[in-house]
């Protein structure tokens, strides 16, 4: 069953690519490539990626909190900052793990990383998944995603009401899991370990980084020499390539299912040439922005470790 599974995600990976592969010649052949690129705006906006990563590292510290091991806020950020860089390594769990191992450098059990790594998934899928549901409301250009279909507020309306069923599920949890029989007690506990008001606060921290990140994927259209679009259709749709690209192992960082997921998705707004340079701009913009990112860090590692260092000789 993981081999099929594994077999269907390398093929859509291999498609993606293809996909993006054709429009991007297709684009090359007509001429149709942004003249020029705003170099200046291009750098700050990947300066402003990986600022807004630090968000990511407090909630990552928030997780922690909740189940009982609270990190200072800069060792947190440090953690994250630095592990992102796994991602862009085969299987796009590096950065997963690697903060699993850095948060046992700094006195986490392992066990509760983990548990703190799952929370975030699915809080993060879930938190996206509400961006889509409120983008599709107010954003009625996402006919790259939605067939054609001009209104698709039905859509929006249809996953807000589910994801409202999930977070009240998630709030009666707590109550209903000691009533339960034993085997489903002990699958469920690690569900509840976060509570209600952690995850409410997880979600917007992580829903206002969606829409910083969406705000940024407009700036590389200025850059581009296009008119900024709309944010509820960039934040939705980076929100949406967010998901598919996690969710399809193998592809280090979402290497080419985003891309091809935001040339579907702003093609019929800028036009098939922009938005493939749009997308191949943002791919650099990210990753100079997990590079910043991860020398960030390192620096604020190395000065916590430095200063561990001191408060140790005073104390000896």
């Amino acid at each position: 069953m993981k081999t099929a599974r594994r077999l269907a995600a390398i093929v859509l990976v291999v498609a993606a690519v293809a996909f993006l592969a054709h429009h991007l010649y297709g684009a090359i052949r007509a001429g149709d490539l942004p003249d020029q690129v705003d170099w200046s705006l291009t750098a700050a906006l990947a300066a402003a990626y990986g600022l807004v990563l630090a968000l990511g590292g407090l909630n990552w510290g928030l997780l922690l909190g909740g189940l009982g091991h609270a990190l200072p806020r800069l060792t947190a950020v440090s953690i994250l900052l630095v592990s992102q860089i796994g991602k862009y390594l085969p299987g796009n769990v590096g950065h997963l793990v690697g903060r699993v191992g850095l948060a046992k450098a700094y006195g986490v059990p392992v066990a509760l990383a983990v548990l703190a790594v799952s929370g975030e998934i699915a809080l993060t899928l879930l938190t996206a998944v509400l961006v889509c549901a409120i983008g599709l409301l107010f954003a009625p250009d996402l006919v790259g995603l939605t067939g054609g279909v001009g209104q698709p507020g039905w859509i929006g309306f249809a996953i807000l009401g589910a994801s409202g069923l999930v977070l009240v599920g998630l709030m009666a949890l707590p109550r209903l899991v000691p009533s339960l029989p034993a085997v489903l007690r002990r699958r469920l506990e690690g569900a509840v370990a976060i509570s209600p008001r952690t995850a409410f606060t997880f979600i917007a921290l992580q829903g206002g980084q969606f829409v910083v990140q969406g705000g940024i994927v407009g700036g590389l259209a200025v850059a581009l020499g296009e008119p900024f679009p709309p944010l509820a259709q960039t934040t939705t749709l980076f929100a949406v390539a967010w998901v598919l690209g996690f969710l399809l192992p193998g592809a280090p960082g979402g290497l080419g299912v985003r891309e091809a997921l935001l040339v579907a998705g702003f093609a019929p707004l800028l036009g098939p040439g922009p938005a493939v340079a749009l997308s191949l701009l943002l791919r650099l913009v990210t990753v100079l922005g997990d590079g910043m990112g991860f020398v960030i860090g390192s620096l604020l590692a190395r000065r916590i470790r430095l200063r561990r260092e001191c408060a140790g000789d005073q104390g000896a």
